[in-house]
């Protein structure tokens, strides 16, 4: 076995432990983040997913063509984009709320393959700052809301709620 990035020996000793073991690719995802509630939101989810972390909402999210002003390569499942809102009060406000795309099943895209362009992809988004998530975006966030995934102050992609999932629920509790 190759001793690079991509495979690494982790002991497996707790419930903690095998959690912080989860790898995607021979990285660890969020370790820091796992709470009660995470933990069994993970075990009880029977799909392949990006992030350990309970999901916030869904939406469709359509990626521009570089004509539209869009990226000139096309990103991967994985990228770590920004939000903001249609119409916001606020429009030069963005928020790290990162996406998960998915298939028809319900796995998560490959991270090593690039992701269509000017097609809507479903994907799982979540917002990373817990303070934030029912002060701010539990207001904002409702089916049919519209946003952008900015990269800087370039918009790459035009997104729309489809579902509200883990929104509204205490991450911290798992309630």
């Amino acid at each position: 076995m190759a001793n690079d990035d991509r495979t690494r020996f982790v002991p497996r000793r707790t419930t903690e432990s095998r959690l912080k073991a989860r790898l995607l690719n021979g990285r660890p995802l969020w370790p820091e983040a796992a709470t009660i509630g995470q933990k069994q939101a993970i075990k009880d989810h029977h799909m392949r997913r990006l992030y350990p972390i309970p999901d916030d909402f869904e939406a469709t999210i359509r990626i521009l063509t570089a004509q539209e002003g869009g990226r000139t390569t096309p990103p991967r499942n994985g990228i770590r984009w920004d939000l903001s809102y249609e119409l916001d009060s606020e429009p030069n406000q963005i928020w790290m709320v990162w996406p998960d795309f998915f298939d028809a099943a319900g796995d998560s895209l490959p991270i090593n393959e690039p992701l269509p362009v000017d097609v809507p992809i479903s994907a799982r988004l979540t917002v990373l700052n817990d303070d934030l998530r029912k002060e701010i975006h539990g207001a904002r966030i409702r089916v049919g809301r519209k946003f952008y995934c900015v990269e800087g102050s370039k918009r790459v992609a035009i997104g729309t709620v489809t579902r509200i999932t883990g929104l509204h629920s205490d991450r911290k509790n798992g309630n």
